[in-house]
């Protein structure tokens, strides 16, 4: 079991890792909380493998509880999705002195967040992620929001820190094969930006971790949030070093927004992300040929994609790179590998030539 303290500038989170004892977690958590209720809030598919262990968890620390359902994936994090969780907790009589529990994937963790961080002005949360990308990534930060129809991925939303992280690494065990897989494009992310050791750790327990070995998932979920927390709680809004953290987002979220929903996953578009900077690293940021390599064959141990998915319409995803909320007066802001272990954050790279090489890379992969 780990349990460690991240300081952001707006206050510290606390954050528990421990194999097989989310309920034990979820009820110490309860017992020791101000908060007199708490408002669950699952998607569908994981309120019936998880709501009502966290039910009977927080009642046997005699604290109210609610379970809000919201229906699952990308397209129901919007903000209808927002208003059937506000309508939940209204019909729950949840006050400001309760608390927010998300339990789920990054989709409920970013819902979830959103609303209690604006319901009443804001009430406390708890993110409790049961999905191997959030558990390694998305719980950690405290960025939230929705998709917009118009503008794309996460135009709508604010930071704002959870009280509290609670991973019971288990809990992805009973995750589909390829949602489960697709995790590891954000672990191997963490290791090309800023720990080498971690990459080559990554690489040589690849079997083990694909297979789903509890303590090598333990253990690399707990070295991606250290890494990442060292990053963001030095750049809590994003205005510098965090940024390194977007490595494969720019043109993933290209491919997620040209690409029917559920036809490329999240985790999947960063692999295919991470790829392309890879090239672009070789060409602009000196990352060696032989790095750019591992880097793909890393990706490929766990069935990642390392070339322009089928399903993505390069057009589309070239008008989304446009749109990215990321660029400012015709530059992009990107992120390049250097090396394995360390990576470069190019705040002036052309609009237009990166757009030129999306659509290059997405007829030759």
């Amino acid at each position: 079991m780990a349990e460690f303290e991240i300081q952001f500038e707006s206050g510290a989170v606390q954050v528990e890792i421990a194999p097989g004892k989310l309920d034990a977690m979820l009820g110490r958590h309860a017992s020791c909380s101000e908060a007199h209720g708490f408002a669950i809030i699952a998607d569908e598919n994981v309120a019936k493998l998880f709501g009502r262990r966290c039910i009977e968890a927080i009642g046997g620390a005699s604290k109210k509880s609610a379970l809000i359902k919201h229906a699952p994936g990308e397209p129901a994090k919007n903000l209808k999705t927002v208003d059937c969780i506000y309508r939940g907790m209204f019909k729950a009589s949840a006050d400001r002195s309760w608390e927010a529990i998300a339990i789920g994937g990054g989709v409920t963790g970013d819902l979830a967040g959103f609303a209690a961080s604006t319901y009443m002005r804001g009430i406390p949360y708890v993110q409790v992620p049961t999905t191997l990308l959030a558990q390694a990534d998305s719980c950690i930060g405290g960025k939230v929001g929705v998709n917009h129809p118009k503008a794309g991925k996460n135009m709508i939303g604010l930071f704002s820190q959870p009280v509290k992280v609670i991973i019971d690494p288990a809990t992805v065990l009973s995750m589909p094969r390829r949602e489960f897989l697709s995790g590891f494009a954000e672990i191997i992310k963490h290791g090309i930006i800023m720990d080498g050791d971690f990459f080559s750790e990554i690489e040589r327990r690849a079997k083990g971790l694909a297979s789903g070995n509890v303590e090598y998932l333990a253990s690399a979920v707990e070295r991606s949030v250290r890494i990442k927390a060292g990053i963001a709680a030095g750049d809590e809004m994003e205005r510098g070093k965090r940024a390194l953290l977007n490595l494969g987002h720019t043109i993933g979220h290209a491919i997620e927004a040209s690409s029917p929903p559920g036809a490329v996953l999240h985790g999947e578009a960063v692999s295919v992300g991470i790829c392309a900077a890879a090239i672009l690293g070789r060409k602009y940021a000196g990352l060696d040929a032989a790095d750019m390599k591992r880097i793909g064959k890393a990706l490929g141990k766990f069935s990642l994609p390392v070339s322009w998915p089928r399903a993505a319409d390069p057009a589309r995803a070239a008008a989304a790179i446009a749109r990215d909320k990321k660029f400012r007066h015709g530059k992009a802001r990107i992120v390049l590998p250097e090396c394995i272990g360390r990576a470069r954050i190019v705040e002036d790279f052309p609009l237009q030539e990166l757009i030129g090489f999306v659509r290059d890379f997405s007829v030759s992969g």
